[in-house]
């Protein structure tokens, strides 16, 4: 894989086939004066590299940002904060999916302590058993967010994903 893009990078820069053959040899087969972005552009090469390469940085930097909402809620703003410069897709949908599950995570940390409140009982078997009936599903759906968000591909999670989109569609 290096050999090969030691060779494209020679090519690209205008080193000839049979100066690559004698390595101890290398004569340039086009000299500094001729050599403009018009030559290096022939067949739209030069356009095609540049443009793979800015895509290349931009899917990297909209996967940071999808990782870092998924971290806390401190890390969630500064998600918001930094896809709002410069807006891009998969940010914006893993900011909604994850603001989406931080509300559903509420909601049951809500619904878990109006359970531990009952007496005796409450604190004791009901308030244990629906915590994991509602934080174990959440779990799940956090985990497969992040994944895809790692992978960098735009998966709703399953069931409350459509609607997390929805919702939230006023961010980004």
């Amino acid at each position: 894989m290096m050999k090969q893009l030691v060779f494209l990078l020679l090519f690209v820069l205008g080193f000839s086939s049979a100066a690559l053959a004698k390595p101890a040899v290398l004569v340039p087969a086009v000299t500094t004066q001729n050599l403009t972005a018009n030559t290096l552009d022939k067949g739209g090469l030069w356009s095609k590299i540049k443009t793979k390469v800015h895509q290349f940085l931009e899917e990297g930097e909209a996967i940071k940002i999808a990782v870092i909402a998924h971290i806390t809620i401190i890390g969630l703003v500064i998600a918001i904060t930094m896809n709002a410069d410069k807006k891009s897709e998969l940010a914006t949908f893993y900011i909604r999916q994850v603001l989406g599950i931080s509300v559903l995570g509420l909601l049951s940390a809500i619904i878990v302590f109006g359970t531990a409140l009952i007496p005796l009982i409450g604190p004791l078997f009901i308030a244990p058993i629906v915590s994991v009936i509602l934080f174990i599903p959440l779990l799940v759906l956090f985990i497969m967010s992040l994944l895809s968000a790692i992978k960098g591909k735009k998966k709703e999670v399953p069931v409350v994903g459509k609607m997390f989109q929805k919702w939230f569609a006023s961010i980004g």
